[in-house]
């Protein structure tokens, strides 16, 4: 499915976009959406959802994003709690995706199992939720594993970090791996609470190339207490 210079508007809580849902053996299991030119706006976003029992496909569901900006209230949801879901996201040039609320509960961008997400070339993906203590901010789920890249003047913006996958391996973990990308932690309501990302002996923030650039504004203060992994450089800006 392709949004070409349009506006996507997916309302109400109870009525989640989902990209791939229940995908059997013998169907379609690579689901797209394409966004170039537009604007999409949802509750929530779920990049793949599976019964994942053995009538299932393994689900192969992708979102690229070109050009565009995504803005979801309650969540974006990058794949699920079962490995045989594979997301794909890709946030490219001139593109903003964002989990925003100002005001009222939400969660933030959950990240699962199986991942494989890019944002480059000037591309955002962002959290935020203004006056409410309860959401998640990035959201590193329990088993989740794959890899987040942050490359060639990518943004990745948030103001907290959860972690709930205390059982990450070597074999099996996530990884934020920056190659000219920036992080960029923002002013929030739980902007004091440590970045501190569990079994940090294997996943955590990795650093190639071009390295890594960490931005933050005036007035604010964060704690990373999470090791920095690589052979990329670190430099901070800002205030």
């Amino acid at each position: 499915m392709t949004l070409d210079s349009v506006k996507y508007m997916q309302g109400g809580a109870s009525r989640p976009l989902y990209i791939g849902y229940n995908t059997q053996l013998g169907k379609p299991a690579a689901p797209v959406l394409n966004v170039t030119n537009s604007y999409l706006w949802a509750n929530t976003l779920t990049v793949g959802s599976t019964g994942g029992g053995a009538a299932y496909a393994d689900l192969c569901p992708t979102l690229a994003v070109t050009n565009s900006e995504g803005e979801l209230q309650w969540s974006l949801n990058i794949g699920t709690a079962n490995d045989k879901v594979h997301p794909t996201v890709r946030i490219g040039a001139g593109s903003l995706v964002r989990q925003y609320r100002n005001g009222g509960s939400s969660e933030g961008i959950e990240f699962h199992r199986g991942v494989d997400v890019e944002i480059a070339d000037g591309g955002v993906l962002a959290t935020k939720c203004v006056g409410n203590t309860g959401y998640w901010g990035m959201y590193l789920m329990s088993g989740a594993w794959g890899t987040v890249c942050v490359k060639n003047g990518g943004v990745f913006s948030t103001d907290i970090f959860t972690c709930k996958n205390d059982g990450a391996t070597e074999a099996k973990h996530l990884d934020f791996v920056f190659d000219g990308g920036v992080l960029e932690l923002t002013k929030g309501t739980q902007d004091l609470v440590p970045i501190a990302l569990k079994c940090p002996e294997y996943q955590g923030f990795v650093t190639e190339g071009a390295g890594m650039t960490i931005r933050v504004g005036e007035e604010i203060v964060h704690t990373l207490a999470t090791p920095v992994r690589g052979a990329g450089s670190v430099t901070k800006t800002g205030a």
